[in-house]
């Protein structure tokens, strides 16, 4: 799973401690693009969060941020390796080599946050990449405003069933499916907090068991798929999936398989396991 993060015109950045758990809990690669003269400037491929936090500095020293639109993306590979070219955002193009610049100015700049099923990605491309260049690109043709219609984006919804972003050289931001809104900053996912294990104990009613996270991937669930999200579903030894109640400070027991995105079965991993109260 990934995470965006979108600050408006006229919105303060977070604070830096909230982007390096962005960057801690997805860090397979960040990237971020903003609004400059009319065009959507992309700069993407920082590794390690030292290479982030420099650029962003950089950034701050040469524009204007607070009135400048920003939208950050912090990358968990799900279709394609983990490197530069592959990091989130990408122009609007239907060449690959494009999307694979580091640096690059543009009208539309785009970010993903999920998988997209409904395309099967070539070799060495990710699920976002060949949905940009094989579904919007051809809509942006026929409709070149495509992303500022309501109706286009709940037909985009229905197309990838996750969530999306655009930025155009004006600084407005357009989205796809549900963001939660914090102190301005829209957050695509909760994985922008610290998660801490700090479980209550209920006596009779609970057990502490030794659980792996389960941070990608999905969960079939009685004919249900679901998104395994960044600290919220965990499996044991012996293959039973923990859902964690953000409210009540445990986890309890669902029914269902846990897979990773190639659709292979998930194992406990003892080398990162932890333990937490459980709902027995």
């Amino acid at each position: 799973m990934c995470i965006i993060a979108i600050k408006k015109k006229n919105v303060l950045l977070p604070d830096e401690n909230i982007f390096e758990t962005m960057f801690k809990n997805n860090s397979d690669g960040a990237g971020f693009m903003y609004n400059l003269n009319g065009r959507v400037i992309i700069q993407k491929g920082y590794m390690t969060y030292d290479d982030f936090k420099n650029a962003l500095n950089r950034l701050k020293g040469s524009i204007d941020v607070y009135h400048t639109a920003i939208v950050f993306h912090f990358r968990i590979a799900t279709h394609g390796s983990v490197c530069k070219g592959l990091c989130h955002p990408f122009p609007l193009s239907d060449k690959i080599s494009i999307l694979e610049h580091e640096y690059s100015s543009c009208k539309l700049g785009i970010v993903h946050n999920g998988i997209i099923s409904s395309v099967k990605p070539r070799k060495g491309v990710s699920d976002t990449m060949e949905y940009i260049v094989s579904k919007l690109y051809t809509r942006a043709k026929q409709h070149p405003d495509f992303y500022k219609s309501k109706k286009i984006r709940k037909t985009i919804l229905n197309e990838i069933d996750s969530k999306m972003a655009f930025l155009d050289g004006n600084g407005d931001v357009y989205t796809v499916g549900n963001f939660i809104e914090d102190n301005g900053i829209l957050y695509s996912n909760e994985s922008y907090k610290e998660i801490t294990y700090n479980f209550k104990y209920f006596d009779y009613c609970t057990s502490f068991i030794e659980v792996s996270p389960l941070d990608e991937g999905y969960i079939i669930s009685n004919s249900d798929i679901i998104e395994c999200e960044y600290g919220q579903y965990f499996i044991d030894k012996n293959g039973r999936i923990y859902e964690y109640d953000f409210c009540y400070d445990f986890a309890y027991e669902i029914k269902g398989t846990a897979y990773t995105h190639y659709g292979l079965p998930v194992f406990f991993n003892e080398d990162n396991s932890i333990c937490i109260n459980a709902w027995l």
